[in-house]
């Protein structure tokens, strides 16, 4: 096979184990470099910021719950709660990989967005890959549980073996199928949007009416995103997909429905989690006297009153003037 051949077979992901396999460890070698890049740029940028303290606080409380994980100190889960947001790059690319197929954007070609998807799917499991490795050679060669527990390298694990056993086999068998693209998508682009609200959600103020307010939206919309990627569209997707498995490839299918009843326990997690914030912070009264000068939102009730008062400040000054002149 000549090289520009093969070069092609790679830019269009082609259902070859050689190609597939190739893809796998390039996707691995790229975001073993990129996420640390990303991690260390965003540690970097909330360093400055002044709600640093109450970001690690929350997102320190929010990986315990949702990965069962823990960290021998706060720095350290501020430097994993970093790491993550290599993960909220990668997620939201492969995400984008998808959206051209699983949306049947007219302006792209089925061949073109079936690539891309394909791509897309690979990004997460080379992504998966390095960080398996890593996570294998931190804690059984370094012995390194700073950023671990067995709990979240369980769940982790279970996360990790769905993309793995599947991406590739799908890529060859399945790789032009607009349901199997939708489902990369709903895993990586609504889970990066659920975590990017989520990251935003973690620099506002609660004293603040208006940051209340953007909180209490951010908790339902993230839970119902949560909830629809990975459980309701999952089914819908599913009961599509399962019939054409069960027909064509019966390995596959046992295959994909032991990893997704892996992975379920890991999904419970985080819909669970989401759905007591949404709860939590729909509880949450709005401050009664929250509108300060330091607030960035000033309400009409609070302009008319500004209105009046130098309307009355005016006339008090024009009065005064008035009656100094016929004093004199």
């Amino acid at each position: 096979m000549e090289s520009s051949d093969f070069l092609q077979d790679l830019l269009r992901a082609k259902g070859t184990v050689e190609v597939q396999l190739i893809l796998l460890i390039l996707q691995a070698l790229l975001w073993y470099f990129i996420v640390p890049i990303v991690g260390k740029a965003l540690k970097s940028y909330i360093d400055k910021k002044p709600y640093k303290k109450q970001f690690i606080e929350l997102a320190d409380k929010s990986l315990r719950a949702a990965l069962k994980t823990e960290f021998d100190s706060l720095e350290k889960s501020y430097e994993y709660t970093c790491l993550v947001g290599g993960i909220l790059v990668q997620h939201s690319l492969g995400g984008a990989l998808c959206f051209p197929s699983a949306f049947g954007l007219d302006f792209v070609s089925s061949s073109v967005a079936g690539a891309l998807a394909r791509h897309g799917a690979l990004m997460e499991a080379g992504w998966e890959l390095q960080d398996g490795l890593d996570k294998f050679y931190q804690v059984f060669i370094k012995n390194d549980w700073s950023m671990n527990s067995s709990k979240s390298l369980r769940l982790i694990a279970f996360h990790h073996a769905t993309g793995l056993s599947l991406v590739i086999p799908m890529n060859m068998f399945y790789g032009y199928n607009v349901l199997y693209h939708k489902g990369v998508f709903l895993m990586q682009g609504v889970s990066a949007w659920a975590l990017f609200a989520q990251y935003y959600a973690f620099t506002l103020d609660l004293s603040k009416r208006f940051d209340l307010v953007q909180m209490k939206i951010i908790s339902v919309g993230v839970f119902l995103a949560m909830f629809y990627g990975r459980i309701i569209g999952f089914i819908c997707i599913s009961l599509e997909l399962i019939p054409i498995l069960y027909s064509e490839n019966l390995l596959l299918l046992s295959v994909a429905v032991a990893v997704s009843i892996l992975m379920q326990s890991l999904n419970y997690n985080f819909i669970l989690e989401n759905y007591r914030k949404m709860v939590k912070y729909a509880k949450m009264p709005l401050p009664k006297n929250s509108l300060k000068k330091t607030d960035n939102f000033s309400g009409p009730t609070q302009v008319v009153r500004k209105l009046k008062k130098s309307i009355s400040q005016m006339v008090l000054q024009e009065e005064v003037a008035l009656s100094k002149k016929h004093q004199s």
